[in-house]
């Protein structure tokens, strides 16, 4: 039997609630989590939120690219407590090309909650902008970790339809393997490489069909057009992996 970590309460499946604390800011470790029953949870980390007038203008700000404002916004509701609202600043913080300090923001949101995917997958790709491509690969190996409950090992989440099983990549898992695939590109591990694009090549049919993963004109075009690239795999479309109160 489960027991809650404060109270020690005897918890039933459908009454826990979990918590991914790190250990250290800035750390690329993946915690185990922390459960906790539905009263203590409430008490540790259900605080005032901002009101939805504030949030709407933050969204607002962030949509029409005004982020200058969209910084001041936010501190008026900032809570340091929450996940969220260190992703949010640092998404416009690396919008205004403040990367460094985008980064730092990032790691307190992973220092809330290790399983925070969209933050690593965020931080991995202002770390690949920084040319730190051996951190960003860190970022990006541990959403493929996160994804591994609903994927097999080779990426894969299998599915039933009317025409039998099909296979399919996470969406975060998806677009993480493609920029670890850049990071090995810009750091001349071609083999490396040449296995990631070998998968995804299977999944679009974007990418020009060019003689060898090591030709100038693939790392030209890749590195020159990685945004366009990215568009077609970027996730936006998908619900946030609440993890902080659920489990994967």
């Amino acid at each position: 039997m489960v027991k809650c970590i404060k109270c020690n309460k005897n918890l039933l499946l459908r009454n826990k609630l979990y918590d991914y604390p790190g250990k250290q800011k800035g750390s690329f470790e993946l915690t185990s989590e922390k459960v906790y029953c539905e009263k203590c949870y409430e008490s540790l980390f259900s605080k005032k939120d901002p009101s939805i007038d504030d949030t709407a203008q933050l969204v607002m700000k962030m949509t029409d690219g005004k982020y200058k404002e969209a910084l001041k916004e936010i501190s008026k509701c900032f809570d340091k407590n929450k996940k969220d609202n260190w992703y949010n600043k640092a998404n416009i913080l690396r919008n205004l090309k403040r990367n460094k300090e985008a980064i730092l923001c990032y790691n307190e949101a992973l220092f809330l909650d290790t399983h925070y995917i969209k933050a690593w997958y965020r931080k991995g790709q202002t770390l690949y902008e920084e040319g730190d491509f051996n951190n960003a690969i860190k970022c990006f190996e541990n959403i493929i970790e996160l994804e591994k409950q609903t994927l097999n090992n080779n990426g894969l989440k299998i599915k039933s339809t009317q025409k039998g099983f099909v296979h399919e990549s996470g969406a975060w898992s998806f677009g993480a393997m493609f920029y670890m695939a850049l990071c090995y590109m810009r750091e001349k591990k071609f083999d490396d490489a040449d296995l990631i694009f070998s998968f995804l090549y299977n999944k679009i049919r974007h990418l020009p069909p060019f003689d060898s993963i090591q030709s100038d004109k693939v790392i030209a075009f890749l590195v020159e057009n990685t945004s366009d690239v990215l568009d077609l795999l970027e996730p936006n479309m998908v619900a946030e992996f609440g993890t902080m109160g659920s489990r994967h």
